[in-house]
């Protein structure tokens, strides 16, 4: 026995001798209950066989796939730094975080995958009633797949432990349950969203893809991640959930997005492109759709269908001189403003350098057909060039035109082209001065 006991021994020195210095180490989880800190917790693959670990998956640099096994628990008792970063994750039994809050995991490139029957939950089963806050967060490119269970907003008494996702690469699988706190998308190539089964809730989003274009797109093809949202802003009335910041955001499903009912900006690093379904921005009656150097895109995919935005609001093109607003209707697609305002006002005003293009079949309708209400205004700062286009495409103000008669108002144009219509105040019932429109020293092609 003890000849035996040493012979092993040796066989696994001379195996340790024999992995390159630089090669990654794989570890799987032993079965039971354990923590994740505890070196006796997980074994170690060498070659094709597996032994006991002396060191636990991030404890040091180097770490490969990490393996949770068919029925083991492992709970999350240490955090994994970004230097520490772990090559991948596979739940297969259940992965849980402690009662300390701040605990952090990072995973690299091999991305975290949860198989039938896994379970990654924010907490387990004891709990102590606070609110605990956790970070998953999942870089290089890597994905995280639900094919089981997640729940990342888990009750505890009266509070939450929660645990908020960054992730860089692809949401995807087909899970039983995914229940999600905050998600960022913060890739630098271009991230899809594919999730499907059933999701019960998202918390908050953020859209923070740093990639250079075209490859910084996050990509919204699932029904399911795009009713959780809606679900959720609804449920939170006049606190946007979304949050726009960097990338190209692409609405590429038949689904309604309620994107916010309160005031919001598209910034100069972020263009929004609907090119199917609806996005509904600025739902409240005085809340305002912002393009503050940002981009907003609504079109077609080129196969029949097109994309939809509705505002409730006002629509604010502006932008510096360098980086200015940009909104785009095209290849059949139709935006709607204040379609149900009943006081006269502005529904879309463009006032720094800015840009509205209008084309190919697209339909741009401002303001209330009955009550004909809603105003197009251009500002009359002439440091800045305003610019609209409608090319092949109908424009409809069913409130008034208004360009500023300042006699320095010179910087804005009108190019209408291509047998498009650009109909103004079509049902007006009550003329007057109200209803006149004065077009200053703009000029109209």
């Amino acid at each position: 026995m003890r000849f035996t006991r040493v012979a092993g021994l040796c066989l696994l020195f001379a195996l340790l001798l024999s992995t390159p210095a630089n090669a990654q180490q794989n570890y799987r989880s032993v079965a039971g209950n354990v923590n994740w800190g505890s070196a006796s917790s997980w074994e170690v693959q060498i070659g094709n066989d597996w032994f006991p670990s002396t060191s636990y998956p991030g404890q040091n640099p180097g770490t490969g796939t990490v393996t949770i096994l068919a029925g083991a628990t492992v709970t999350i008792d240490v955090s994994v730094p970004p230097q520490n970063t772990i090559g991948g994750l596979v739940v297969s039994g259940t992965l849980q975080f402690d009662n300390t809050s701040g605990r952090v995991l990072t995973v690299g490139a091999g991305g975290v995958t949860i198989a039938p029957g896994g379970q990654f939950n924010a907490s387990g089963t004891t709990q102590d009633g606070e609110n605990d806050t956790h970070t998953l967060t999942i870089q290089n490119g890597g994905s995280l797949t639900n094919n089981g269970t997640i729940n990342f907003r888990r009750p505890d008494g009266a509070n939450f432990d929660v645990v908020n996702l960054n992730l860089s690469g692809d949401l995807a699988g087909t899970g039983t349950s995914s229940t999600f706190n905050n998600i960022t998308f913060n890739g630098t190539n271009n991230q899809t969203i594919t999730i499907g089964g059933t999701i019960d809730n998202v918390q908050a989003v953020t859209y923070n893809n740093t990639g250079t274009a075209p490859n910084n797109r996050i990509i919204n093809q699932s029904t399911v991640f795009t009713d959780a949202l809606t679900r959720r802003q609804r449920a939170a009335g006049a606190t946007n959930i979304s949050t726009f910041t960097a990338g190209n955001y692409v609405h590429d499903v038949d689904e309604t997005y309620l994107v916010s009912n309160a005031s919001i900006t598209i910034p100069a690093a972020m263009t929004v492109t609907a090119q199917k379904g609806i996005m509904d921005f600025a739902t409240g009656g005085t809340a305002q759709l912002t393009l503050n150097g940002g981009d907003l895109i609504v079109t077609g995919t080129g196969t029949g269908t097109a994309g939809q935005v509705n505002c409730g609001g006002t629509v604010i093109v502006t932008g510096t001189a360098v980086n200015g607003g940009t909104l785009t209707i095209s290849d059949g697609a139709i935006m709607r403003v204040r379609q149900s305002a009943t006081t006269a006002g502005t529904a879309v005003s463009f006032i720094g350098t800015s840009t509205i293009n209008v084309q190919s079949g697209a339909q741009f309708l401002i303001g209330d057909p009955v009550n004909s209400t809603g105003d197009l205004v251009a500002g009359e700062n002439n440091s800045f060039t305003r610019y609209m286009l409608v090319d092949n495409a109908t424009v409809r103000v069913y409130g008034r035109w208004l360009v500023s008669a300042g006699v320095n108002n010179t910087n804005t144009t009108f190019d209408i082209d291509n047998e498009s219509q650009f109909i103004v105040s079509e049902n007006v019932i009550n003329v007057g001065a109200a209803q006149t429109c004065n077009l200053g020293r703009a000029t109209i092609k």
